[in-house]
């Protein structure tokens, strides 16, 4: 049986098997299974690696679960040799050795002298030089500064300048390329600021530039906010962990469950000896005694409470195992009580006068009927009144701001973001038709669905539209009920960018023309023709003679268009 056991002991461990690398997201994981001799839970791994033609192996990991390790920062285009090793009881035993080569990594240089060429107010183009070395295209990213939106762009490989138009005037853009291949996407350039001028107008104006906007902190060298590709992380190497076992403070040991540390008196039962229970309640009988003699600020309820107490007591002792009270005790107990009495009844004689002074012209007045609504104490004191203090608060809060039967029906109407727009179609006032169509070319060009009030047209919107904006002129724009702003507040919203995001949840208008009214909104009345009169119950032989009024139309012959609004 020695003999066995010491040929167990001297047989060499094996080497692991199927040692294999693979290039994964993560970087390149090298894996190997247990050999086929020996006992496989008496096993533990060493790896180490090295650049093929270097002297020694670096150690990077080892234990007895290790089948796989990931590296992370190995050089693209190098060849490594990879080593796992086992060992156990009997020492080291045979090795594996692998050779890996990793592939071409990502380009190593970014696009160099970006320069901007042509700026205008509405247009900017920029150029730029490549790199020596090769590549398969160029990714853009681009933002406006002190936005969080940005835009990514592929472009291809030899383009080596760039346009971009429909920009908006006084506003700074960024730009910054990167190089890509295989592998992935080199270092970024640094980023180009271009500040797009004044219109011509705007400077005859005499506008002033605008201040330039705050970037944040992780975008002031990167625009999409991070690096390409993260900074490689040196392997370090894995040792065991040894586990410690923890002091654990033992728990008290609890010697008796009725052993209370408390120097209040309290019955406590541990013995039932008349002598001893008759000295606790004279104490107890003492205490309450005291606290009523020293605590003058001493409710009804709180002296009511103890009075029960002491004759709980008084029973107690009546039995025998005390001495009753004295009589001078008893007296001067009493008028104690008669005193306070007495004070408490002129306090609430000055509480009741001081609240007839503050609510008497509030309708609070203590009059003969509200005797039956007070609260009263045990010991008849008047404690509070019912509602008081409700009705008191009614007179100085507001009442609750309601709708209008106007605002409400305006709200049925515009809610779920309606987008409703008030202009007229007069051309003798030139500025104000200008800043109508600018406001509906403007809607057109973002397709969203407008519902046009035109107060030319229709006498029932000039009376809303007075009753909307008292005080203001066309065109006034408003979304969801609320109230944006005239021609002005609405082009420089759009030029903010606001204006989008305002009308990211609206209706889109459809390209089809409304064939009715030929996208107009109003047709002629189909009753009266536009004659304004009615044919039908005619008062008169002849119809032709008729005067009543059409009360289908509008003042002008026309109607509202049934398909469109």
């Amino acid at each position: 049986r020695s003999t066995t056991a010491t040929g167990a002991m001297c047989e060499k461990l094996p080497a692991p098997i199927n040692l294999r690398a693979q290039c994964e997201d993560g970087g390149v994981v090298v894996r190997w299974d247990h050999g086929t001799g020996g006992s496989r839970f008496s096993l533990s791994f060493r790896l180490g690696y090295r650049k093929q033609g270097d002297a020694r192996f670096e150690p990077v990991a080892e234990g007895k679960e290790l089948l796989e390790y990931t590296f992370t920062s190995l050089e693209p285009g190098q060849a490594y040799e990879f080593r796992v090793c086992s060992y156990g009881l009997q020492g080291d035993g045979e090795d594996a050795v692998l050779i890996y080569s990793t592939g071409a990594g990502p380009p190593t240089k970014a696009p160099f002298n970006l320069e901007a060429t042509n700026v205008k107010y509405n247009e900017l183009s920029f150029t730029w030089e490549l790199p020596d070395q090769p590549i398969t295209g160029l990714s853009m990213y681009s933002d406006i500064e002190g936005e969080e939106e940005f835009t990514e762009s592929k472009l291809p490989s030899t383009q080596t300048s760039f346009s971009k138009d429909f920009l908006q005037k006084d506003t700074v853009y960024r730009f910054q390329l990167g190089c890509l291949n295989d592998a992935g996407e080199g270092p970024l350039s640094p980023i180009l600021r271009i500040r797009t001028p004044l219109d011509p107008k705007s400077m005859l104006m005499g506008t002033k530039p605008r201040a330039d906007r705050e970037v944040a902190p992780d975008r002031r060298k990167h625009i999409r906010g991070r690096p390409p590709t993260p900074e490689p992380v040196p392997e370090q190497p894995v040792k065991p962990k040894r586990t410690v076992a923890k002091y654990k403070k033992p728990k008290p040991e609890i010697l008796d469950a009725d052993f209370v540390f408390d120097d209040t008196p309290k019955f406590v039962p541990v013995k039932d000896d008349p002598r001893q229970r008759a000295a606790r309640i004279n104490t107890m009988r003492a205490f309450f005694r005291s606290a009523v003699e020293h605590s003058e600020e001493l409710g009804e309820d709180r002296r009511t409470s103890v009075t029960n107490k002491d004759k709980v007591s008084s029973t107690v002792v009546s039995k025998g195992v005390v001495p009753e009270e004295p009589l001078s005790h008893a007296l001067a107990r009493n008028r104690r009580r008669a005193s306070k009495t007495h004070v408490e009844a002129q306090i609430n004689t000055e509480v009741r006068s001081s609240l007839e002074q503050a609510f008497g012209e509030n309708a609070l007045m203590f009059d003969g009927s509200a005797t039956e609504s007070e609260v009263k104490s045990l010991a008849g004191t008047v404690r509070g009144k019912k509602n008081a203090v409700r009705a008191a608060l009614g007179v100085f809060s507001q009442p609750e701001e309601q709708r209008t039967e106007f605002e409400e029906r305006l709200w049925k109407e515009e809610k779920d973001h309606k987008v409703v727009l008030y202009v007229t179609s007069v051309r003798a006032i030139r500025p104000t038709f200008s800043a109508c169509l600018r406001v509906l070319k403007l809607l057109e060009i973002l397709k969203v669905k407008v519902r046009i009030k035109d107060v030319a047209m229709d006498p029932r919107f000039v009376a809303e539209f007075d009753q909307r904006c008292p005080g203001l002129g066309v065109p006034q724009l408003f979304i969801s009920c609320q109230h944006i702003g005239d021609a002005d507040t609405v082009v420089e919203l759009n030029e903010q960018g606001q204006l989008r995001r305002l009308l990211s949840q609206c209706e889109l208008r459809t390209t089809d023309q409304c064939e009715t009214c030929g996208s107009v909104g109003y047709i002629n009345c189909r009753w009266c023709s536009g004659s304004k009169k009615t044919l039908v119950n005619s008062f008169e032989p002849d119809p032709t003679r008729n005067t009543l009024k059409c009360t289908v139309c509008l003042e002008n012959g026309l109607e509202r268009c049934p398909t469109c609004t």
